[in-house]
């Protein structure tokens, strides 16, 4: 279906597309199709189990199939999965260029089968729809997101995410591949949550395998924005114990404060 509006990237008025929060790959990628149990879905302080997905009349066609060429289709193609991990298999084979005992970082622009920037792309997409709107969670009208605030950051990421701009300055994202092999990287995956680092404000969200950051401020450290997925000349990416540790922190806490609803209450 789709209705007439202002697509809220392009700003043009067009047919706006049923657009996902998410991607659908995403929700079916994290799906028990062994035991036909639908994803459990985590959203303003319920969690509900559910095959319904967060979709909203914000995009046109022509701005869908840029997110979908951009990052989503090469990043359904290798998230993290019950029967394999790309992204962890392509890393094994190669040699970090740094590494301590919490943390490798390796030149994914010397990694043939992982695509830096479309990660990036992906991110930032995500991060962008979390600001823009609130979507409505799978359970209940009523119940919607919380956007993250991007404040004078959201209009340069647009047009980044358009194709009529630079990279933001002053931002940078993180890309992290879950480190383990046992265990296996968590099929799932939570929205954007904040946080203040002091000197700059921090967004974080997952799906299976991946962790991305985004940090954003003037007064942010020298030696953050030098690993920058994105603008660091080898497109650094990260196996860290300590992203992934971090990873289930927060999704622990998510369900922890999450009231159960519907199936799953019971």
């Amino acid at each position: 279906m789709t209705k007439l509006g202002t697509c809220r990237l392009c700003g043009k008025e067009a047919e706006l597309q049923d657009s996902h929060f998410f991607p659908a790959s995403i929700y079916k990628a994290c799906r028990d199709a062994e035991n036909n149990k639908n994803p459990i879905a985590i959203a303003d302080g319920g969690a509900a189990q559910t095959s319904a997905q967060m979709t909203e009349y914000l995009l046109c066609a022509n701005c869908e199939r840029r997110f979908n060429e951009n990052g989503e289709r090469w990043i359904h193609l290798n998230i993290a999965r019950i029967d394999g991990f790309p992204l962890q298999a392509a890393i094994a084979k190669a040699t970090p260029i740094l590494a301590g005992d919490e943390m490798a970082a390796y030149a994914g622009a010397d990694i043939p089968e992982i695509d830096v920037e479309k990660l990036v792309y992906f991110a930032l997409s995500i991060f962008w729809r979390a600001a823009i709107h609130r979507w409505k969670t799978s359970d209940a009208a009523d119940k919607l997101t919380k956007r993250i605030w991007l404040g004078s950051y959201e209009e340069p990421i647009r047009k980044f995410l358009l194709g009529e701009g630079a990279f933001p300055p002053n931002t940078v994202v993180l890309v992290s591949i879950w480190p383990y092999t046992k265990p296996p990287a968590p099929i799932a995956f939570h929205t954007p949550v904040s946080a203040n680092q002091g000197t700059f404000h921090s967004h974080v969200f997952c799906i299976p395998g991946l962790d991305f950051k985004l940090a954003l401020g003037k007064l942010m450290p020298e030696k953050l924005k030098r690993i920058c997925s994105y603008n660091s000349p080898e497109k650094m990416i990260f196996a860290s114990t300590r992203a992934a540790i971090k990873t289930m922190e927060t999704y622990v806490k998510l369900v922890a404060d999450s009231k159960p609803r519907g199936k799953l209450a019971n």
